[in-house]
């Protein structure tokens, strides 16, 4: 018989191995009984948190008691609970550190800054008008042009230099009478024998032979070189008087031309007009004076200045701009007529938003100012999240809890990458500037006043309370009067909700026939409440006059016919024997919204009827009118 050695290291490793298999088996059913009543913790902390309403994530606005599908879109409706009580706030949402961070919300402090920005406008550079001329000819009768010396478009040329070579018999002659004149004066001086005053009259009458030729254009030069010739010239040259540069040649060389007659028009482009183009919506902004800085194409970086000298009176209906002229010393003329030039006026603002001189200390006023990413623009109106810090501990440790809270503001005007601020943010209030439409999205669906919510939004800063109708002194039939036409109000209201169009033209012909049988002076009211009597009624009988009876046109009616009792019940109360509901649907006149009358909570929808028969909520309660009131 065969005997085994047995190592004893055999049962070392043996027993390690079990050691380890028991601990594992006892740490993984440890674990498997904690997650376990986490699980339950869990499932019983969820079960017993409160739901408050069922919501569509499609469709928020629809909010409904019970468990069920969109009446819209037909998705499964998904529950919203009712917040903590530590961490409930009604029209704002509540976001953790790190739901914060991972929400990508980022905010920033309202504060004070001095606002300015540049106003951009385009322009095309044009002739100063009040420097542009004529040369034309100064010689008597008709003149035969020999030459022009500035023959093209665009030249430029200087005071003293040569225009035109001319040939003109009236200056021939003119010339004559002059050295006949400058001979005879000359004979004098040297003749001791005639009196001093037949010298005189010989000066005289030179003189103004000489003034004679200076004015039809000859230089002083050329006259002191006639009297040396001693015989006149048959052509003559001309200069011009004045700097410029030619825009148009009126003249060419061989015409014969009278004296006036226009050979240039000429430009001093020394200074030039800035034409710009300045919509309607800018003209708040532009002043007579304002310094603007002018930038060109030509000249990349570059910057030129000029002054508003004028803005024009009316506006161009077809561009719907006004033009503005722009005055600028034009060096070295570099600036072009027919250039386009980018105008820029540096505007600066007040607290009212209005613009305001530049100050020269370099000391402007500091207006309260919002990122422009901050607000939420509607159209009409603007929407900024407020944030609110709030420290909460749980479970021994202090979290803080971040609360955003939609506000509508009054916005001035963007400048720059700023909003001013005129009403609805104190200095030092946290605004959102980063994540603002993520929050949005969440009030929506949680039902929560929004953007998109302006009603809500109003309700929220006046919350509707029960109401009471004013009392007033009324005969003791009058509420008698009205109560027929609410009982048929209330036929009408079950028929549309129950979409039944069997009795709608009876109930509306009974209606009618009730509101035109009303005698107002009956029912001793004074001469207010019979005004308004008067115009509840008038809406009654208009809206109650149906060409057509079906479904769609009653629906339709019903509108105005509620309106009508809202004037009524609110203003004038009820005897009915319980309160009365006004119920909001917002869904209802294409989604403008719209409200009916009801004796209990329980919303029946005459305006969907089955299609969303309990949308809608209650928005006021009137309680019935005590008999005192009679």
């Amino acid at each position: 018989m065969a005997h085994f050695k047995i190592n004893p290291q055999f049962f070392l490793y043996a027993l390690v191995l079990v050691f380890f298999s028991s601990c594992a088996f006892w740490l993984g059913s440890r674990s498997h009984k904690e997650n376990e009543a986490s699980s339950l913790h869990q499932h019983k902390e969820k079960s017993e948190r409160e739901i408050a309403f069922w919501t569509c994530s499609m469709h928020p606005n629809i909010r409904l008691k019970e468990k069920g599908k969109c009446p819209i879109c037909f998705m499964d409706l998904t529950p919203i609970y009712v917040e903590k009580e530590e961490n409930k706030k009604e029209s704002s949402l509540n976001l953790g550190e790190y739901a914060k961070k991972l929400a990508q919300v980022e905010t920033t402090p309202v504060i004070e800054r001095p606002l300015h920005f540049s106003l951009s406008i385009p322009g095309k550079v044009e002739y100063d008008e009040t420097k542009i001329s004529y040369i034309t000819l100064w010689t008597p009768g008709n003149s035969r042009l020999n030459r022009m010396f500035i023959n093209y478009t665009g030249a430029s040329f200087k005071k003293g230099d040569p225009v035109v070579e001319v040939y003109s018999p009236d200056l021939i002659s003119s010339q004559g009478e002059y050295l006949s004149a400058y001979n005879a004066y000359v004979a004098s001086q040297k003749s001791s024998s005639l009196q001093k005053e037949i010298q005189s009259n010989l000066q005289i009458n030179l003189n103004a032979s000489k003034k004679k030729l200076m004015a039809l254009g000859m230089k002083l030069s050329q006259i002191e070189e006639l009297e040396q010739k001693g015989t006149p010239d048959k052509v003559t040259t001309l200069y011009s008087n004045q700097d410029g540069t030619i825009i148009a040649r009126l003249a060419n060389e061989g015409e014969w031309q009278s004296q006036g007659m226009p050979l240039y028009k000429v430009a001093d482009i020394s200074q030039v007009w800035i034409f710009l183009q300045a919509y309607e919506s800018d003209m708040a902004w532009i002043k007579l004076n304002q310094m603007v800085k002018l930038e060109t194409d030509a000249y990349p970086g570059e910057f030129f200045e000029g002054k508003i000298a004028f803005i024009h009176p009316f506006l161009d209906e077809k561009t719907r701009t006004v033009l503005i002229r722009i005055q600028t010393p034009n060096q070295d003329n570099r600036l072009k007529p027919g250039m386009f030039v980018r105008a820029s006026i540096n505007i600066r603002l007040n607290q009212k938003g209005e613009a305001i001189e530049s100050s020269t200390d370099g000391n402007h006023p500091k207006v309260l100012s919002i990122p422009f990413t901050s607000p939420l623009l509607t159209g009409k109106r603007a929407i900024v999240y407020v944030e609110e810090e709030t420290v909460i501990e749980e479970q021994g440790e202090k979290k803080s809890h971040f609360y955003y809270t939609p506000r509508e503001v009054v916005l001035g005007p963007r400048a720059g990458d700023y909003y001013l601020v005129l009403q609805g943010l104190k200095e030092g209030e946290k605004v959102v500037v980063q994540g603002a439409f993520k929050i949005d999205s969440s009030l929506q669906i949680l039902g929560k006043p929004s953007m998109m919510q302006e009603k809500k939004l109003e309700e929220e800063k006046h919350p509707i309370k029960e109401t009471k109708a004013i009392i007033i002194k009324e005969s003791h039939d009058f509420h008698n009067t009205m109560k027929p036409l609410l009982q048929v109000y209330w036929k009408l209201t079950e028929e549309l909700s129950q979409d039944s169009s069997e009795h709608l033209q009876h109930i509306l012909e009974e209606a009618l026939k009730i509101v035109q049988g009303i005698n107002i002076t009956k029912l001793n009211l004074d001469d207010e409440s019979r005004k308004e009597m008067e115009k509840i009624l008038s809406i009654l009988k208009q809206s109650l006059s149906l060409k057509k009876y079906n479904i769609a046109s009653v629906r339709h009616s019903l509108i105005e016919i509620s309106n009508a009792l809202s004037l009524y019940l609110e203003k004038f109360g009820h005897k009915e024997n319980t309160s009365l509901y006004k119920i909001f649907c917002p869904m209802a006149n294409d989604d403008k919204g719209a409200s009916w009358w009801q004796r209990s909570k329980d919303i029946a929808n005459p305006y969907f009827g089955s299609e969303m028969f309990s949308c809608g909520v209650v928005k006021n309660q009137i309680v019935p009118t005590n008999k005192s009131g009679e």
